[in-house]
């Protein structure tokens, strides 16, 4: 057994052990109504507010809407079956779309009403945890970053994936700040999200073949 066959178990160990230590976490997060430290970061957050900010932040919150990141799927599907990597556009869409059951299903588990320590900056339904929209940028941006963007290592390649991540982080803010989300909400799309794009990049990847002996 070569080293290259020797790490592919323990990068799934190491995989399935953060998910699971992140879905403890996220599990803690939804316990209750609202985690201690929501309402003073919220309101901490909201005393910065201006109308600039709130229309940044509101043009931000909408790049992870359900309809822009249903069309950067399928956009990004498209373009990798084009490329003949096939099996990357297949775990793009189910990656996505499992991460979208998962979470709504903890949203209609958990049903945690949405904040009202001030008046919400932009229309937002349903209930309030996991955020959705931290999920679709974390997973999203996170999977078409890893699977569609440069794979040659380099400074292209890091820096697409340093973006998404950032990018996922101020979608997670832009909840906070427009007051449709807790801090706590935003938290656990977060736990959920990043451990989830991990697993389907590594079940993605193909794996080497053992050399019989």
């Amino acid at each position: 057994m070569t080293s290259r066959q020797a790490a592919s178990p323990l990068r799934l160990t190491l995989t399935l052990t953060l998910l699971a230590a992140c879905l403890a976490g996220a599990w803690l997060l939804g316990r209750e109504a609202y985690a201690p430290f929501d309402p003073a970061l919220m309101l901490g957050l909201h005393a910065h507010a201006t109308p600039t900010l709130t229309t940044l932040m509101t043009v931000v919150t909408h790049s992870a809407s359900s309809v822009v990141t249903v069309i950067l799927v399928v956009a990004g599907a498209a373009l990798l079956w084009v490329r003949g990597q096939r099996r990357n556009a297949v775990a793009l869409v189910l990656g996505v779309a499992l991460a979208s059951l998962l979470g709504e299903g903890l949203k209609l588990l958990v049903q945690r009403p949405r904040p009202d320590l001030f008046p919400h900056l932009v229309h937002a339904g349903g209930w309030s945890y996991p955020s959705g929209h931290t999920r679709n940028a974390v997973v999203v941006y996170g999977l078409l970053a890893w699977l569609a963007g440069p794979q040659e290592a380099g400074w292209r390649r890091a820096l697409v994936r340093a973006a998404a991540l950032v990018w996922a982080g101020l979608v997670a803010l832009s909840r906070v700040y427009l007051g449709v989300h807790y801090p706590s909400d935003v938290l656990a799309s977060l736990l959920l999200g990043i451990p989830w794009v991990l697993g389907v990049v590594w079940l993605s990847a193909p794996k080497p073949r053992v050399r019989r002996q």
